[in-house]
């Protein structure tokens, strides 16, 4: 009977420590990604997340940042982890949704008292099948645009920003603080590049010129959905938007639209190849858009 072959025990090494990478990265997000036990959203540990406006500074000269995180002496002894008190109407039981909004709730109200000195604008973006929309909420007042379908929700949620940008600018130099729930956004304002979003570069270079005259502007992301009044304020404006947007559509959202175009036609054209063996096995084809 043949012997098994043991592997050489370096190479088996290799391969451990490779699933052991693979599993991290599932369990405790990227190595890239931040892992500070600081590191948090409102003051609640979450990772990876945005934790501080250096890098996004540097690169603006100063010309606005992503908001730090809070940490408040009552969220350190438990606030930010402990029970809510609030109830779910009617019940008297505490369900893990309500519980979980509850808590943003009152971390945000904490959040608002550390900031009072900044005036909150809220944005947001939509997009469904046959509509694409940005809300932006300054001082209650809610202001909604539509925008091509054409445009991606990345799109939506930076013309948002740019919006609130350009009707501050009209406004004597404040503080603000603009509330996004679009992490994705936060993300590329702060990893600028040559490459970057138009409506990102766009961004930056209005962030920078307000600053130069006297504003203090800072961004900082929050969840959606969590009953914090002017993010559902932005929501409901960006969904139920009548003014149009004259914008032009970034190269990235067409190339997209072009491609589910391409990929229609095909898979119209592949339907008809009925007598095509493959056809049976695969009648649909898989595209990453």
């Amino acid at each position: 009977m043949r012997q098994a072959r043991h592997l050489p025990q370096r190479w088996y090494w290799s391969i451990v420590l490779q699933v052991r990478d693979v599993i991290r990265q599932f369990t405790q997000g990227t190595p890239n990604c931040n892992t500070n036990p600081k590191a948090t959203v409102f003051g609640i540990p979450k990772e990876p997340v945005l934790e501080s406006a250096e890098l996004i500074t540097s690169r603006l000269t100063g010309a606005g940042s992503l908001l730090p995180p809070v940490y408040g002496e009552a969220w350190a002894k438990g606030h930010a982890t402990g029970t809510p008190d609030s109830t779910f109407p009617g019940t008297g039981r505490r369900t893990r949704q309500t519980c979980g909004a509850c808590r943003f709730q009152r971390v945000f109200a904490y959040h608002r008292s550390q900031y009072s000195r900044y005036s909150a604008i809220y944005t947001d973006g939509s997009k469904r099948a046959d509509y694409v929309g940005c809300g932006v909420v300054i001082e209650d007042i809610m202001h909604g645009y539509r925008l091509d379908t054409s445009c991606s929700i990345f799109t939506a949620e930076a013309v948002a920003i740019y919006r609130a940008l350009q009707l501050i600018d009209s406004t004597m130099p404040r503080k603000y603080c603009i509330y996004t729930d679009s992490m994705s956004v936060l993300e590329a304002l702060e990893n600028y590049h040559d490459r970057c979003h138009p409506v990102v570069c766009t961004i930056l270079d209005i962030t920078s010129r307000l600053y130069s005259k006297g504003f203090d502007i800072v961004f900082c992301w929050l969840p959606s959905h969590v009953g914090i009044i002017g993010n559902e304020q932005a929501d409901s404006a960006a969904k139920s938007a009548t003014t149009h947007l004259p914008l032009v559509v970034p190269l990235s959202d067409m190339k997209r639209v072009i491609l589910h175009h391409i990929f229609k036609i095909w898979q119209e054209s592949w339907s008809q190849q009925l007598d095509n063996k493959l056809h049976s096995v695969k009648p649909v084809i898989e595209h990453g858009l």
